[in-house]
């Protein structure tokens, strides 16, 4: 069993309760959710995580003297792609969107860093629970040489904390890329202007349009793989599509819109995977409030480097002394 957190399996208990107890709260006080605020607060600073290299809680870089700010966390967003026939094949799939959440529970100020799919890290291989060693692929394979579950997110969050100079990794929130159409159908559909035009669909660059079931999900998978930068492409569809998505969900939190919001989670819950409890959960939620996050401000930093084709594959080289700079901006301060 894992030891990073409450297992998946509780979520969809907690989940309803939360949702319920966010609106009860209004009337009864806030008292109770302090409470569950500061031990959800307490537990995401002190979690150990992962740590894929020796990490430590000062560092100098180019003459400047950094230390690890206990305020901020880090929780991993994973975009998976396994279609049904992986899962019946016991193919676990790939995690096509790696997101790193650097969040200031003192502040509520929050950093989005996207990790290329393409990226070339060293990655843990197995086979079952078979350690295989190291060898530097894809960073989207970590979570091919796990479950399709638990165990692919962790795996994914070791080549992950690699990529950030060993920052511990503890928490994640993983989607099939499958709930993003009843997602999009239980928000009553997801409004922006595509960025391309997609093959087979009604989807053309520069039309606006509201974008519910196949069409939702088609304009985050499809990518051309005759263009070595497709997935880069895909990418920018990725987080323009997540930043309407999350425009749509404030108005209806924001109106304490219950029938929405429940329709939101029954729609994601058979696709999601993580193991945030609800006081950690609460914890996020109070900081994010608190901090006044929004659609409007929200931002995703994407990490470069060298993009090289291998074969038929496409390569991306990060550059090493960039991503340091990132990862210190992030999760450290200067002293």
């Amino acid at each position: 069993m894992s030891s990073r957190g409450p297992r998946a399996s509780r979520l969809r208990i907690w989940a309803r309760r939360i949702l319920i107890a966010a609106v009860s709260l209004v009337v009864v006080g806030a008292a109770t959710a302090g409470a569950l605020v500061a031990v959800g607060g307490g537990n995401l600073r002190t979690a150990g995580g992962s740590v894929a290299v020796d990490a430590t809680d000062r560092i100098t870089f180019e003459g400047q003297e950094y230390e690890r700010d206990p305020d901020v966390v880090g929780i991993v967003l994973i975009g998976y792609d396994q279609r049904p026939e992986d899962a019946s094949a016991g193919r676990a799939g790939q995690a096509d969107a790696i997101v790193v959440a650097a969040l200031n529970l003192r502040s509520g100020a929050v950093r989005f860093l996207q990790v290329p799919r393409d990226s070339m890290v060293a990655v843990n291989r197995y086979m079952g629970d078979t350690f295989l060693g190291q060898s530097t692929e894809q960073i989207c394979l970590s979570f091919a040489y796990g479950d399709g579950r638990e165990q692919s997110c962790e795996r994914t969050l070791d080549a992950v904390s690699r990529v950030v100079n060993g920052v511990p990794l503890t928490y994640y929130i993983a989607l099939n890329m499958a709930g993003i159409g009843p997602i999009a159908d239980a928000v009553g559909g997801v409004e922006l202007e595509p960025l391309v035009t997609i093959p087979d669909t009604d989807i053309v660059a520069g039309e606006r349009r509201v974008l519910n079931g196949f069409d939702a999900e088609w304009y985050l998978r499809w990518r051309d793989l005759t263009q070595l930068d497709s997935a880069v492409m895909r990418q920018e569809r990725q987080i323009q599509f997540l930043k309407a998505l999350v425009s749509k969900l404030a108005g209806s939190a924001r109106s304490f819109d219950v029938p929405t919001l429940s329709k939101v989670w029954s729609a994601a819950e058979p696709h999601v995977i993580t193991n945030i409890g609800p006081a950690e959960l609460s914890a996020v939620g109070a900081a994010l409030a608190g901090g006044g996050f929004s659609a409007d401000n929200l931002s995703v930093e994407v990490l470069s480097g060298s993009l090289q084709g291998e074969g038929r594959y496409a390569a991306l080289y990060l550059d090493v002394d960039a991503v340091r700079r990132m990862t210190l901006d992030m999760f450290y301060r200067a002293l």
